[in-house]
């Protein structure tokens, strides 16, 4: 390509002016149609939302293009827009490796993770599983390398569906165990996958979500060096503040290692002998000794000494750390960032925290690999002291029991308090699940704002309900503000906050728009229910009928306008017994608006119950005998002139039974 023509297709691009780009590269003989000139069309078509265009585009350069950031970028961008997340995520990771720069990238990579949630992935991992049960078990004593390596790679191709980042080890009686390998995340990961553990392994097949352990002794070689895990000696020293332990080791076999190949040795023996649970959580630093110390122990004897140590202080011993939490205190920074208002807080994920304040994404992003999304809630506080803490708590084991647990949807990983707002802070396996779950519980506290944010330094922020007390009341100065809120609640299925927020316009500025927004409001809250949860019957009706209230205040105006007639007709369909009511303007609605399929498909429905009503009316009117009494209170009444009524009104034959000892005050008739 020509400098000249870059140069337009660049101030092209500025401009928005993409099909401009597309024109002018199009036309270009095909001879011209370099890599470059590709590269942009297809770039100018995914700007034009033309994705299945620059897929091919980019597919016909793919051999020069697969090793160039910007080539995986677009192809990526495309796949992503036609919804094929997965296949998008391959080239925005290769997009991102090639330019670590690119701050576009890292953000398509979360997105396509979260459309394929942790959820999503243990099914399709538990699936394949039992799919590949037999076959597994006939490869459990391979033979050879061979056969062990084959095995391995075949265990990995069905782990890797989970997360290309998922380590394990298999072996023994059927035992298979996750490896954390110091990932904070992993603790809270690999226990939600086992919970979710068909029954039909159950009894045969052992998993663990992380090495557990042990106090048994046993060969171990690293860096060409070999150890005996039964002569490592250890001292142990406890720090009652942080519930944590340093730990000095000797063993000759140190001795020929440097500093740091040393400390990754032992590290790898704790692990092993402790379990990664307790050794992330309780060993906090390490130490080589440059000699044996008679106060030493073997270290197999470790962990229980960390565990009665810590018992001895009054404390829990935990061999799990994500059932631990943490206190902490920080002092609040004059800043209006997230958290920066943080006075306390507690956690059972220290360095995810850590990493937020050093502005890292490491946790964050680890977590997000495995389609699980470490986020926290976040709300003005509006008590003082105790109060707020009492209701951020209150709120947590709502949020607890009410939809984690019952929906298996993550754990609450901690919580903070704040000079100005507070934080509820949780790990969840699928966040669209759970925003979806969580908004309905929320909307109930009708004085409070909540968003939810990533747990990450400039992340995204959702706006997740908003105060009653903060919504700007509507005037016709705001009415396209105002209804553009009115339609977000709408879509959100929020429509009892609709209707609250509509109905504190007074009548006098009830224009025809506001009316017909507010009836919309009533007739879903009546049909569909808040977030397709239906109201009870009594509540349905009372909706429905103030709906028909409102539409007949302004039927001078609406009786000639389809959506009048639509609303009439709904309202009158979903009420018992107004099906013809309903047929009537159903009928007048498709008149008005011919190409509106939904008038058609309740003419035929109310047409169809019509006739049904109509038949069962017929085959219970057919004549043959009433029989029946009447009991009436008063003393003066007319017999001869309830008879005719009954007869007049109810065609009712009322011939009285010759019986002596009636009453005056009975009538019994047939």
């Amino acid at each position: 390509m020509n400098a000249d023509l870059i140069k337009q297709i660049s101030e092209w691009h500025d401009a928005d002016e993409h099909q401009a780009i597309i024109d002018t590269l199009e036309q270009l003989p095909e001879a011209e149609r370099d890599f470059q000139a590709k590269s942009l069309l297809a770039r100018a078509y995914n700007n034009q939302n033309a994705y299945a265009k620059a897929e091919e585009v980019l597919e016909s350069i793919r051999l020069e293009g697969e090793d160039d950031a910007l080539w995986n970028f677009r192809l990526g961008y495309a796949l992503y827009y036609q919804d094929r997340e997965r296949e998008a995520l391959r080239y925005f990771t290769k997009a991102a490796a090639l330019d670590p720069e690119d701050p576009d990238a890292p953000l398509f990579i979360r997105w396509c993770n979260l459309y394929h949630p942790l959820t999503k992935r243990v099914e399709e991992f538990w699936n394949w599983f039992v799919e590949n049960e037999k076959k597994l078990s006939s490869m459990m004593q391979p033979k050879s390398n061979e056969e062990a390596n084959d095995f391995m790679s075949f265990v990995s191709e069905g782990v890797q569906l989970i997360s290309e980042h998922a380590r394990f080890n298999i072996g023994g009686d059927h035992e298979f165990t996750f490896s954390v390998e110091g990932w904070p995340d992993l603790f809270v990961i690999y226990p939600y996958v086992i919970s979710r553990m068909p029954e039909c392994l159950k009894g045969k097949w052992k998993f663990f979500p992380f090495n557990q352990g042990t106090d048994t002794s046993f060969g171990f070689k690293m860096f060409d060096t070999n150890f005996e895990l039964g002569n490592i000696q250890v001292l142990p020293s406890y720090n009652e503040e942080s519930s944590d332990f340093h730990i000095k080791y000797y063993d000759p076999g140190f001795d020929n290692l440097s500093v740091e190949q040393a400390e990754g040795a032992f590290r790898v023996m704790l692990d092993l002998v402790l379990g990664e649970g307790v050794s992330v959580k309780y060993i906090r630093t390490v130490e080589m000794a440059d000699k044996s110390d008679k106060r030493m122990i073997a270290l197999s004897q470790l962990k229980k000494h960390i565990e009665k140590t810590v018992k001895a202080n009054g404390k829990e011993f935990f061999e799990n750390p994500k059932d631990l939490y943490t206190g902490y205190h920080l002092t609040p920074k004059d800043s209006k960032e997230l958290r920066a208002d943080v006075m306390f807080g507690i956690t059972c994920m220290e360095s995810l925290v850590a990493e937020y304040y050093s502005q890292s994404t490491e946790i964050f992003d680890h977590a997000n690999s495995f389609g699980a999304q470490a986020i926290f809630l976040v709300f003005r506080n509006h008590q003082d002291g105790q109060a707020t803490l009492n209701f951020r708590h209150d709120l947590e084991d709502r949020i607890t029991d009410e939809i984690l647990k019952p929906h298996n949807l993550g754990q609450i990983i901690g919580g903070a308090t704040g000079t100005d707002y507070s934080y509820i802070d949780l790990f969840v396996f699928n966040i669209h699940s759970f925003l979806q779950e969580v908004l309905p519980l929320l909307e109930a506290y009708l004085d409070y704002s909540f968003y939810a944010a990533d747990f990450i330094s400039d992340g995204d922020i959702r706006k997740l309900t908003e105060a009653d007390s903060e919504i700007e009341p509507y005037t016709a100065e705001n009415a396209e503000e105002f209804f553009a809120a009115i339609e977000q609640w709408n879509e959100r299925e929020s429509y009892s906050k609709c209707i609250r927020i509509l109905e504190r316009i007074p009548e006098v500025e009830r224009n025809f728009e506001v009316i017909m927004r507010l009836v919309r409001s009533y007739e879903n809250y009546a049909i569909l229910g808040d977030h397709g949860k239906e109201p009870e019957n009594d509540k349905q009706e009372m909706a429905l009928n103030k709906a028909l209230e409102l539409l007949e205040s302004v039927r001078n105006v609406g009786e000639n306008e389809a959506t009048w007639n639509m609303r009439m007709a709904y309202a009158h369909q979903y009420l018992p017994g107004q099906k013809e009511q309903a047929l009537a303007y159903a009928k007048k609605w498709a008149e008005l608006d011919p190409e509106d399929e939904n008038a058609q498909l309740v003419i035929e429905e109310c047409s169809s119950t019509s006739k049904n009503e109509s038949e069962t009316d017929c085959e219970e009117n057919k004549p043959g005998t009433f029989v029946g009494f009447a009991l009436l209170a008063d003393e003066n009444w007319n017999r001869e002139k309830f008879i005719h009524d009954l007869k007049e009104q109810w065609n009712i034959e009322a011939c009285e039974e010759e019986d002596e000892s009636q009453q005056d005050d009975v009538l019994v008739f047939n």
